[in-house]
């Protein structure tokens, strides 16, 4: 996939010519990009969220105040103009929204589409049972977020996890280890039991059965070690 992303930089000749011969070029595949982009990314757009009822306007009109102020406080013009470059360097573009526990807010950012992995024979997000990044990480990074799961990570040359067990953070940040972020679609349900009491104080039970994870799961892992798991 680096073959697109060399020749926007103009890397083309890099290891073909020899130092007598002239690198000038007109790099039109830069060009048309940085061309094209801002056309497609000018326009901000303009939502209104109206309700279904009368009475829920006023809810809806904070609707429309919070999506406002999101688009603002998340710079989505700047991500906006990022991720359509993505989509005219790579096949697609992809950003990830999440809520961010300890900022306490939500965070919108661009996921590189080098690392998106996705189900095998599937190529649509939402038809896929399965999606998410295959990124590389530091040990530090597994320490610090994972420390209970930490001393059984592996990075990939290591065949036992106590040969990185005695080391400093500085000497962990030069060790690597693949990290998998993987959302995946679990149609598992939970019943639930609802009680109602009527007119003549009988109780009435009813048993309803609802999607356990409405949203999917995210599971973190690596080769060996499950980090984390919640939906």
């Amino acid at each position: 996939m680096n073959e697109w992303l060399e020749l926007y930089e103009a890397k083309l000749w890099d290891d073909d010519l020899s130092e007598n011969e002239s690198k000038v070029q007109v790099n039109y595949i830069f060009s048309n990009i940085e061309a094209i982009c801002p056309l497609l990314t000018d326009n901000k757009p303009i939502w209104h969220v109206r309700a279904t009822e009368p009475v829920f306007q006023n809810l809806a009109n904070l609707y429309n105040k919070a999506g406002e102020y999101l688009w603002e406080t998340e710079d989505m013009d700047s991500v906006v103009s990022l991720v359509v470059k993505d989509c005219l360097l790579w096949p697609v573009g992809l950003t990830k929204t999440y809520f961010d526990k300890d900022k306490d807010e939500i965070i919108t950012e661009l996921a590189d589409p080098r690392n998106f992995v996705i189900a095998p024979g599937y190529d649509d997000i939402w038809k896929a049972p399965w999606c998410g990044e295959k990124l590389r990480k530091p040990l530090s990074w597994v320490k610090m977020n994972y420390p209970n799961e930490y001393k059984d990570v592996k990075t990939d040359n290591e065949k036992n996890p106590d040969e990185h067990d005695e080391k400093s953070f500085m000497e962990l940040e030069n060790e690597n280890v693949t990290v998998y972020f993987i959302w995946i679609k679990d149609n598992s349900v939970e019943e639930q039991i609802i009680e109602e009491a009527n007119d003549d104080g009988e109780i009435t039970k009813e048993t309803k059965f609802t999607k356990k994870y409405p949203n999917g799961r995210i599971v973190v892992f690596t080769q060996d070690v499950s980090l984390d798991d919640y939906g």
